[in-house]
């Protein structure tokens, strides 16, 4: 029990180290975030799947599936 709390801290250990300096580093939501799950949700709304609107107008610069 003693080598597998041991490898355990170990683990830990080395998990903080790789990722405790990259903490803060990048956003972790886009700006556009908001925007793609607004469309999302009208796309639902009006139950089309293949033109995705934004404040109800077409939104076609992007691809369909992008929101999906």
């Amino acid at each position: 029990m003693a080598v597998r709390v041991r490898f355990l801290l170990l683990l830990i250990l080395l998990a903080s180290a790789v990722m405790l300096p990259w903490l803060g580093r990048t956003r972790f939501w886009d700006q556009d975030e908001g925007f793609f799950a607004s469309t999302a949700a009208e796309m639902y709304a009006r139950g089309d799947w293949i033109v995705p609107t934004f404040n109800g107008r077409m939104f076609g610069h992007k691809p369909p599936w992008m929101y999906w």
